[in-house]
């Protein structure tokens, strides 16, 4: 009765030997209570520079990508939920739900658990990709 399952996505962006490597891992746990969980951890490398890449090194200080990001995400949250369900800007603007991304030539792709920006009931995991074009420019090459 009990399902786990563990897969991963990988992404790059940019030329070799330069750019960036993604990995997003992704775990699916059904323990027989009333909702199976999903999480994502996702890893980021700029292969120019020989360093990891986290959100807070992704853009230059005091460049303020949320307010970019966070509105594409309501959208595409709402679109995707069918209802248009509302994410609370104190939610919404917390860095600490864009941990989990992946970056390639032309998007971030942002990866949220079940109730990290929405409850549960009314969104499960969801990805959402982000048009680099429409965000502030990232720190890295690639």
């Amino acid at each position: 009765p009990f399902q786990m399952e563990v897969t991963f996505e990988q992404y790059h962006s940019g030329q070799p030997p330069g750019g960036t490597q993604s990995v997003v891992v992704k775990v699916f746990e059904d323990l027989g209570g009333p909702r199976p969980s999903t999480s994502y951890k996702g890893f980021n490398y700029d292969l120019g520079s020989h360093q990891p890449i986290t959100f807070d090194t992704l853009f230059a200080p005091n460049s303020k990508p949320l307010d970019s990001i966070f509105p594409i995400v309501q959208r595409e949250v709402g679109r995707q939920t069918g209802f248009g369900a509302a994410i609370l800007p104190g939610s919404g603007l917390d860095s600490s739900h864009y941990q989990n991304f992946a970056i390639t030539d032309d998007e971030l792709i942002f990866y949220f658990a079940p109730g990290e920006l929405l409850p549960p009931t009314i969104a499960g995991a969801t990805q959402v990709h982000v048009a680099r074009n429409a965000i502030p420019p990232l720190t890295i090459k690639g």
